[in-house]
């Protein structure tokens, strides 16, 4: 450049020095003095453009890069796109939405010089809209190399967005401060409240159960193992029960009806003479046991214990039924008479209980009696019509006998 100036000035000291003024009139030599003059004027208006020029473009090959903290602040419109940062630990930052020319500017010191020419240069009515990834290939060229330290990169690169629709204006300083702390401000609550969510945790409560619960636990195991058919797990189960929680009744009984069915009669028998001697007044666990010693042909133990069972009681017709059942066994005929006259006496609309009293007492030998008992019981209700004949057959022979 200062080639070609020196080559223009060289030119016009050409063109001045083969005319002479000797023989031109005055007035000639006036017009030409004025119009050296404005021509000098002219050539120094051209070296001050051509130097200003030069100085520009070498700033810009010496700086590099804008100076941090003299970008303006860009408003921009919907769609904001981030752009991740690949430099190990650096924490993502949005990128400026602007264009190049106003990167170009953003290097002036005065703020509102950077205004009024970003404004000047992007408002020709010819100038098409900058795309997303236009602004972000252009933006990308002022960023720092991302292997830049972590320190430099928070100085040199301002927390913007970048959008699919630029719409760029100047900002006053004041403005972009207040923008930028709108930003952080809301980056801060994001993070706080991330931090103070806390995960729900779990609680858990220890139940001691008492031994009772426990026992039954046991006797529900032992249940559902009956059910299926698994006796051995039954047996187990049932003991286990009475081994936490003696007074649970319903597996003591459980456990001896299973030993019952098996054979095992003095295992039994044991397990319910514990029972009767730890709880005297459960009357189940007496007529259980009388109808073990009846199974084991101990009539008399049999007996006694049937007889720890109340008249009033709930068992008492089962009551009853064992010993009228042990009577005839061993055909001790009053026994079975005093069962049945109980029997009729808890209900004696029955005919059940007045056909087996007329058994008794026929079996006993007391025949007028036993026809008599045999006329109530077909006056009677719960009887076969087996039973009927038979009673009427009997009637009849006890007649003829007579």
């Amino acid at each position: 450049m200062v080639s070609v100036v020196n080559q223009m000035l060289k030119d016009l000291d050409k063109r001045q020095q083969p005319h002479s003024l000797h023989g031109i009139p005055n007035t000639t030599t006036a017009t030409v003095s004025a119009t050296a003059s404005w021509r000098g004027i002219f050539i120094g208006v051209v070296i001050g453009v051509v130097l200003v020029a030069m100085g520009v473009y070498g700033w810009r090959q010496i700086s590099g890069k804008p100076a941090s903290g003299n970008l303006p602040a860009v408003t921009a419109s919907t769609h904001t796109a981030a752009v991740p940062f690949a430099s190990k630990g650096l924490e993502p930052t949005a990128l400026p939405n602007v264009s190049p020319v106003v990167a170009d500017k953003a290097a002036d010191a005065s703020p509102a010089g950077i205004a009024d020419e970003t404004s000047s240069t992007l408002a020709a009515p010819s100038a098409a809209p900058v795309t997303a990834d236009e602004a972000v290939a252009e933006t990308a060229k002022i960023l720092p190399s991302p292997r830049a330290s972590a320190t430099e990169t928070t100085q040199s690169v301002p927390d913007v967005a970048i959008e699919h629709t630029v719409k760029t204006t100047g900002l006053t300083p004041a403005k972009s401060q207040a923008a930028s702390s709108s930003v952080k401000n809301t980056t801060v609550a994001a993070k706080a409240s991330v931090a103070t969510a806390k995960p729900q945790q779990m609680q858990i409560t220890e139940v001691k159960l008492t031994p009772e619960q426990l026992a039954r636990k046991q006797y529900q195991h032992g249940m559902s193992a009956q059910q299926n058919g698994d006796l051995e797990a039954a047996v187990a189960a049932f003991q286990r029960a009475l081994e936490i929680y003696p007074a649970l009744h319903q597996a003591r009984t459980q456990l001896a009806a299973l030993y019952y069915g098996s054979g095992q009669l003095p295992q039994a028998e044991e397990l319910l003479q514990t029972g009767v001697s730890a709880y005297p007044t459960q009357q189940q666990l007496w007529l259980l046991l009388g109808r073990v010693q009846s199974a084991q042909g101990k009539t008399a133990a049999a007996t006694a214990s049937l007889h720890h069972i109340a008249d009033d009681s709930g068992f008492a017709t089962d009551k009853w039924l064992t010993l009228a059942k042990l009577g005839q066994e061993n055909k001790n005929w009053p026994l079975v008479q005093q069962s049945y006259h109980k029997l009729i006496e808890t209900a004696p609309n029955d005919g059940r209980w007045w056909m087996g009293l007329a058994h008794g007492l026929d079996a006993g030998q007391r025949y007028p009696a036993a026809a008599d008992a045999y006329r109530e019981a077909l006056k009677r209700d719960n009887l076969s019509v087996e039973a009927r004949a038979y009673i009427e057959n009997r009637i009849a022979q006890i007649g003829d006998s007579q």
